[in-house]
């Protein structure tokens, strides 16, 4: 069984620090894929990646410096963020504390502390987002209890789904889960028996929803379910797209 390693991604514009640090996260068994040098890439590897944690230089060149970067990332995701700065000014630091960031390191950093303040950060992060993310998923299901619902990232991987769902396909939680969307739900239009093609990337580029009548859901072992449905953008309570959201609801 694999262990997560959780993903980092550094936001660093002097190349040598970077480097150092990638190297020191590495090592700690930490995942580094990618290292950006503005806000700009930072906030597009946001949507793209998901990362656990990012590490974020205060002065960043370009039009977006560090702090604004955070306060911005906060709006689409609640990824927990550290600091790295140069300069601890008082100043600088009450700018930062607005964005509620979850730790600063100095520069030049020190292996024991940066280990520290990414492990506190971390546990703090995974609370506060599952918090988060469990406020959001019961606002959904208040508003839309005679469907089924089943939300993805934007990999397309299934992090959740209501218990109606769960007994339109007469499976559990474990079976749908963690799948791709296309695995876990099957929907094919009720004339031609042609598959549905679900588009998850479609709909969060065109930031549309679609929907359609006169579908069949397969079930396992178990005649097709008459429905219809409806795939649109997943948005937080700021209204950025933070994946997809399927609804589907019996016709008879």
């Amino acid at each position: 069984m694999s262990v997560h390693r959780p993903q980092i991604l550094i936001v660093e514009d002097e190349g040598l620090v970077a480097w150092e640090l990638q190297e020191a996260l590495t090592a700690m068994g930490y995942s580094v894929p990618h290292i950006v040098a503005t806000g700009r890439d930072a906030l597009s590897s946001v949507v793209t990646d998901c990362p656990d944690l990012i590490m974020m230089d205060i002065r960043l060149d370009g039009p977006i410096d560090g702090i604004e970067t955070a306060r911005r990332i906060k709006e689409i995701c609640p990824i927990p963020v550290v600091y790295l700065t140069a300069d601890c000014n008082d100043a600088t630091l009450q700018q930062a504390k607005g964005t509620e960031a979850y730790g600063y390191l100095l520069k030049p950093f020190e292996e024991r502390a940066l280990r520290a303040t990414l492990e506190i950060a971390l546990s703090h992060g995974r609370r506060d987002r599952q918090k988060h993310e469990e406020q959001e998923w019961n606002e959904i299901i208040l508003k839309n209890l005679e469907h089924g619902i089943v939300a993805a990232d934007p990999k397309g991987v299934v992090t959740r789904c209501n218990r109606k769902v769960l007994d339109m396909l007469d499976c559990g939680e474990k079976e749908i889960l963690g799948k791709s969307f296309g695995q876990a739900v099957r929907i094919v239009d009720g004339r031609t028996f042609v598959p549905e093609t679900l588009s998850l990337a479609k709909t969060i580029i065109d930031d549309a929803a679609v929907a359609k009548t006169g579908c069949l859901l397969a079930v396992h072992g178990k005649p097709s379910l008459p429905v219809e449905y409806r795939l649109a953008p997943l948005k937080n309570r700021n209204n950025n797209t933070i994946g997809t959201i399927l609804f589907l609801k019996r016709t008879n």
